[in-house]
């Protein structure tokens, strides 16, 4: 709106009035500072309307996982646990996991199908990756 003793003025939309405008005035670097935050690298695209906050899942799938997380809270409280809810106590491995989804266990030798495999990490020569000790005598 205008420019005067290096700062700058300009119309924002006001978040306490709904539809409400209201002046701003800053210096000039502040300006600058806030315009280039609204533009996106080379070969970046904005997504405007995209997860529970698009327009199509702010009644359905934003209200739904709103409750989800207030029946979490409740849990987390000490509340007793909706009967609709599937929640399981025990956690998996990771090898538990894998053998859900590809059915392949990880745990037999694959060589005779009935031994059982137990996984060491692999230490090797451990002096190779220590950083050298500089000698300034």
């Amino acid at each position: 709106m205008s420019f005067a003793n290096g700062n700058i003025s300009f119309r924002a939309r006001d978040n306490n009035k709904v539809g409400g405008k209201r002046i701003v005035t800053t210096p000039v670097e502040e300006f600058i500072r806030r315009f280039l935050l609204h533009i996106l690298p080379p070969r970046f695209v904005k997504i405007r309307h995209f997860g529970l906050l698009a327009p199509c899942n702010a009644k359905t799938k934003l209200e739904k996982a709103r409750t989800l997380i207030s029946q979490q809270q409740t849990l987390l409280e000490g509340e007793p646990a909706p009967h609709n809810l599937d929640i399981s106590t025990t956690t998996k491995t990771w090898q538990e996991m894998i053998h859900d989804l590809t059915g392949i266990d990880l745990t037999t030798c694959p060589q005779c199908g009935k031994g059982r495999l137990i996984r060491f990490k692999l230490t090797g020569n451990g002096h190779i990756f220590e950083p050298a000790i500089w000698d300034s005598s």
